[in-house]
């Protein structure tokens, strides 16, 4: 498993720890789908969720955020929270 930084430069927020599934261009260029399900770990390490979606600024060229699915069982009674992508890294 590694750690996906997208932003490529300082380290802030979470990580998003993937499981070797998708392997493509590498973590600069890559579909948004390779992600989903992925495991967010906090900055101190701590499992917080998974990435359920990507959101897309579909104006601006850009990721908006990453929906973080945390708590729930088999898909149900589980919590979203929207991340802004420059605090996933």
């Amino acid at each position: 498993m590694g750690s996906i930084n997208p932003q490529g430069g300082t380290r802030r927020g979470a990580d998003i720890v993937g499981g070797g599934m998708g392997e493509g261009p590498g973590p600069d260029i890559m579909a948004a789908a390779t992600l989903d399900g992925d495991k967010v770990m906090s900055s101190d390490g701590e499992h917080v969720g998974k990435i359920s979606d990507i959101m897309l600024d579909v104006r601006n060229g850009r990721i908006a955020y990453a929906v973080l699915s945390e708590g729930g069982f088999l898909g149900m009674g589980s919590n979203l929270h929207a991340i802004p992508w420059s605090e996933v890294g």
